[in-house]
């Protein structure tokens, strides 16, 4: 489902999809684990100063306004 939204996120996967792609998901930990192949296990993970400044300039809707 594709929905017009403003957020944080540049995408949101559900439940169904993670388990489909055989992603694990560490939320506290800003990390995610992923296979590539058979033999290979790819990894993700986010900086947390990064994140919370992202999440922060995401809700100025205009310059010094915030939602």
């Amino acid at each position: 489902m594709v929905i017009d939204a403003t957020t944080s996120y540049n995408m949101i996967m559900g439940r169904p999809t993670l388990n489909e792609l055989g992603v694990v998901v560490s939320t506290p930990h800003l990390y995610m684990k992923y296979p590539l192949d058979q033999h290979k296990i790819g990894t993700m993970r986010s900086d947390q100063q990064m994140t919370k400044k992202c999440y922060e300039d995401s809700l100025h809707v205009e310059k010094g306004k915030k939602r």
